[in-house]
């Protein structure tokens, strides 16, 4: 039976190899002719994907580099810019709220990579005589209500 199998992997490797199909295919039939694994259905990308459709890593170009630099450029005058806002929204939000001065949030970003979110606070941690949070409404401050209206509470982002 080994004789057999290591005799349809070598057939199968030779087919590989004439239609160009790399990568996962031709590691995983090394590793049967070695008998360091048993057999296992080969995913379908391994079988479709030759040289013309293997994904092709991109040139870094001089033109990126300009980018790049014009990118840490602008964020950095923007930060100059927002800074004092930031500092007085943050010293406001320390008096009328308490601490902390910030509202983190933990959500699915770009292919459901978890982020954190920054925002200053605009509600109180006020609770109920059970312990659970008032409604939303009843939390938020006429402060909270005024950073809210004009985007204030999202300069941290």
């Amino acid at each position: 039976m080994q004789r057999q199998t290591r005799t349809i992997f070598l057939k199968l490797i030779t087919f590989a190899l004439v239609i160009g199909v790399v990568g996962t295919f031709t590691r995983l039939a090394a590793r049967m002719l070695t008998a360091s694994i048993i057999f296992q259905p080969l995913p379908t990308r391994a079988m479709t994907m030759t040289r013309a459709t293997a994904p092709r890593r991109r040139r870094h170009t001089f033109n990126d580099a300009i980018k790049r630099g014009l990118d840490v450029t602008g964020a950095a005058v923007g930060l100059f810019l927002t800074a004092p806002v930031m500092l007085v929204v943050a010293v406001l939000v320390r008096f009328k709220l308490g601490s902390p001065v910030f509202f983190v949030q933990e959500r699915p970003g770009q292919d459901g990579k978890i982020f954190r979110m920054f925002k200053f606070r605009t509600m109180t941690d006020t609770r109920d005589a059970s312990g659970n949070l008032l409604p939303d409404a009843d939390r938020l401050t006429r402060f909270g209500a005024f950073l809210r209206k004009t985007s204030l509470d999202e300069l941290p982002e």
